[in-house]
């Protein structure tokens, strides 16, 4: 009986949160279109496959692509893969979903591991915690 009351007290106030006259979507869909436009600014702005080592998961990708080679992708120079290879076999899928290599392959799982993230961020803030249901 003690517990029902503690939840229903911690209940009473948690309903006097702005937040909750909002619908229960809205965070996540807020979430979703930031990753998206972000994406689309990224599509949209100067490719930098040059800067930072982007030449070697790109070229890494099109050894899969075109030379089937899943197991051990070989870079542009023929040196053997230095990356763990799901962030290449996820580009090489959508890639080959695709039907042809371009740069919204290349960054697609990135992004995607982003919004996932973000997504997990937010359901781990939004959980009631077992101190907040204390009295």
């Amino acid at each position: 009986m003690t517990g029902n009351l503690t939840q229903q007290k911690a209940g009473s106030e948690l309903k006097g949160r702005p937040s909750d006259s909002w619908p229960r979507w809205l965070p996540l869909a807020t979430v979703a279109i930031v990753a998206a436009l972000l994406f689309t600014l990224r599509l949209t702005a100067p490719p930098n496959l040059l800067d930072q080592d982007q030449e070697r998961p790109a070229s890494y990708v099109l050894d899969v692509v075109k030379n089937g080679h899943w197991l051990c992708q070989r870079d542009l120079s023929g040196d053997i893969t230095s990356k763990p290879p799901l962030y290449t076999w996820l580009c090489a899928l959508i890639t080959l979903a695709c039907g042809r290599t371009n740069i919204a392959c290349l960054y697609l799982p990135g992004a995607l591991a982003a919004f996932g993230t973000a997504t997990l961020i937010l359901t781990a803030l939004r959980a009631p915690t077992v101190s907040s249901l204390s009295p």
